[in-house]
């Protein structure tokens, strides 16, 4: 493993997949901390080098490690007070929420 690499956590399961008669790849649910991307659904890795039996892998750019339960949670805490935040600024504002508009559920 190469700890110089930026580690990238990531939502889901790796789906590999040969990108040519060479190389592997992934596709990843979601990232959420990538150094380009910030959180991303569905990200294609650059060619897999290694996959470690705890579900991490590197690529040729990077370290990518699963979630664990402790951080999903903290995640969808973060996520919930921005939605939070959000709604507040919208109301204030006097701005219509997604619900508001009748687009939601469409």
């Amino acid at each position: 493993m190469n700890i110089n690499k930026p580690i990238v956590h990531y939502l889901g399961q790796p789906h590999y997949w040969m990108w040519d008669a060479k190389n592997e790849v992934a596709n990843l649910e979601v990232v959420l901390d990538h150094p380009h991307l910030g959180s991303c659904p569905n990200v294609r890795t650059s060619t897999v080098l290694k996959k470690f039996p705890d579900g991490s892998f590197e690529t040729r750019n990077t370290m990518y490690v699963p979630v664990t339960e402790q951080m999903k949670s903290e995640y969808e805490r973060q996520v919930n007070e921005r939605a939070e935040s959000i709604r507040k600024w919208l109301e204030e504002n006097n701005k219509p929420t997604y619900s508001q508009t009748g687009l939601a559920g469409s």
